[in-house]
């Protein structure tokens, strides 16, 4: 072999194995099985790698099981899966009632917006006579005497006390919708603590959001869960009835 050619494959050897060697060691420092024996050694690379793996397999292992153990206990599966059917229920209860309060919100500014446009009207915004013949607007603040007389006033216009009692419904409907809305965002809260793997529930905490949940809960709230209570206790009854009949 030439002189010439032989230095040229020394040199292609060298690189091959400079090549080789950093891979191993960039695959030791990453902790990854190649298959292949290292031809390096750097330090405990290996070594820390693979604990730090095993450590994070057993953290995981315990955060996995801590509500496992919890739910061991019969008692405990007991009370955690009837809060979780609480909230179901709440949960369903409070969406139909902000479905409903939407639409009496939606149809009190509706009528509110229907009697503001046929009142009769003082530069623009509407008036009112009252029921004790006063002039006002809105607010049922007194128009000054020096202005009635550029009213515009619409025949069949509202009184005062129809446009009151309607402007006071649609308040109430909005609030109702907004306290519903905020209590919704209690039970979201609520369903993310119980499903909590991290630090689960105790029992105690349990009943005592149970019981908060309840008595915080919107009327309507309060009227719908009744009403979905009452419907799945009549269908339960329903189907013993039925059961012991195909019996008898």
């Amino acid at each position: 072999m030439p002189f010439d050619d032989f230095e040229h494959l020394e040199r292609l050897s060298a690189v091959f194995r400079r090549a080789q060697v950093l891979d191993d060691l960039n695959n030791d420092m990453a902790g990854r099985e190649t298959g292949r024996i290292r031809r390096v050694v750097h330090g405990d690379v290996g070594e820390r790698v693979e604990e730090r793996k095993r450590q994070q397999r057993q953290d995981s292992l315990l955060i996995e099981t801590a509500l496992d153990a919890m739910l061991r206990d019969p008692v405990y599966r007991a009370r955690y899966e009837a809060f979780g059917a609480f909230l179901d229920t709440y949960e369903t209860a409070t969406q139909t009632a902000l479905e409903r309060a939407a639409e009496l919100s939606d149809a009190a500014q509706a009528t509110l917006t229907t009697l503001s446009e046929a009142a009769s009207t003082l530069d623009g915004q509407p008036v009112f006579v009252s029921e004790d013949a006063r002039i006002v607007d809105a607010d049922g603040l007194d128009i000054d005497p020096a202005d009635a007389e550029r009213v515009i006033w619409r025949e069949g216009a509202p009184g005062y006390e129809e446009y009151a009692t309607a402007k006071d419904a649609a308040e109430d409907a909005k609030q109702t919708l907004e306290d519903i809305e905020a209590y919704q965002a209690e039970l979201d809260d609520a369903r993310q603590r119980w499903a909590d793997e991290d630090a689960p529930m105790t029992k105690d905490e349990m009943d005592a959001l149970e019981k908060d949940l309840k008595e915080s809960a919107p009327e309507m709230v309060r009227r719908i869960e009744r009403e979905v209570t009452h419907s799945a206790d009549s269908k339960t009854n329903l189907e013993d009835v039925g059961a012991l009949s195909l019996k008898g």
